[in-house]
């Protein structure tokens, strides 16, 4: 079985992601915002990155970590647990990614679907 490494996910730089963009919106008023949003901005709230200011943070995310991993131990050195980086097949598979994601947000099913889920 194929996990997310969570040590390779906290010490992550996330290169691998799309910087984030702009997406413009008109304001009642006929003003125009900017919000830029991506996934670069919201993978890196328990990263090392964005805790590192805070060695106490960081070191307590980092324990919790490793304490999940000794959770799994027998079953990771008896390889029924294969921890695997989810960066090096984002940076391979960017631009596949990219299009299966905007034919996903343009299918009607979807579409339906989301609207059909309560608030």
């Amino acid at each position: 079985m194929l996990l997310l490494d969570p040590l390779a996910n906290f010490f992550d730089d996330r290169s691998a992601l799309p910087p984030a963009r702009g997406i413009r919106y008109r304001r009642r008023d006929g003003m125009d915002n900017v919000v830029h949003s991506g996934p670069e901005l919201w993978s890196r709230a328990d990263a090392y990155e964005s805790l590192r200011e805070d060695p106490k943070s960081a070191a307590a995310r980092f324990a919790r970590i490793v304490d999940n991993l000794y959770a799994l131990e027998g079953s990771i050195r008896e390889g029924v647990v294969v921890l695997r980086s989810q960066w090096p097949v984002l940076a391979q598979r960017r631009v596949q990614l990219g299009s299966a994601v905007r034919h996903d947000v343009g299918w009607k099913e979807l579409q339906d679907f989301i609207a059909s889920v309560p608030p």
